[in-house]
C-alpha cells in the first residue's frame, strides 16, 4: 500500500465520520485498516451512487469465488480503478470521479499555463 493509498483511506474515514450515525458505527472498528477499507467502500458506493450489487473500485480485484455476475461488476469497477491509477491516484479515493476531474483540471490548468508562457516567449521574440 502506497502513501497515496493511506492518505486516501484517511480521507475515507474522515468522510464517514462526518455522519453521526456512521461515526458511531465505525468508532470501535479494529484494526484501523479494516475500518478504513469499510469506510472507503461506503464512501465510494455513495459518491458513485452504486446499487447494492455493484462493486466500488476499492473492491475491484478479482476473486476466485466470484460468480459470473459479480465478476462482471468487479470488471466494471476495475475499469474505474485503472483510470484512477493511470491518473496517478489511489483506488481508495473517497470520490473517484471528483478526484479524476480535479486531476484533469489541474493538468489542463498546468498545460494552459505552459502554453501561455510559450505564447509570451513567442510575442517577446517577435519584437
Amino acid at each position: 500500500m502506497t502513501r497515496k493509498d493511506l492518505a486516501a483511506l484517511r480521507r475515507c474515514i474522515e468522510v464517514a465520520e462526518r455522519d453521526p450515525m456512521r461515526r458511531e458505527q465505525v468508532r470501535h472498528m479494529r484494526p484501523r485498516l479494516t475500518k478504513a477499507l469499510f469506510c472507503c467502500s461506503v464512501a465510494q458506493s455513495e459518491s458513485l451512487d452504486l446499487k447494492p450489487w455493484e462493486c466500488p473500485p476499492c473492491e475491484s480485484e478479482p476473486d476466485d469465488s466470484d460468480n459470473a455476475s459479480y465478476a462482471e461488476q468487479r470488471w466494471r469497477a476495475r475499469q474505474l480503478a485503472d483510470r484512477l491509477r493511470a491518473a496517478g491516484l489511489s483506488i481508495y479515493e473517497p470520490d473517484p470521479i471528483a478526484a479524476l476531474e480535479e486531476t484533469a483540471a489541474r493538468v489542463n490548468n498546468t498545460s494552459n499555463e505552459a502554453k501561455g508562457a510559450s505564447d509570451d516567449q513567442i510575442r517577446h521574440d517577435a519584437r
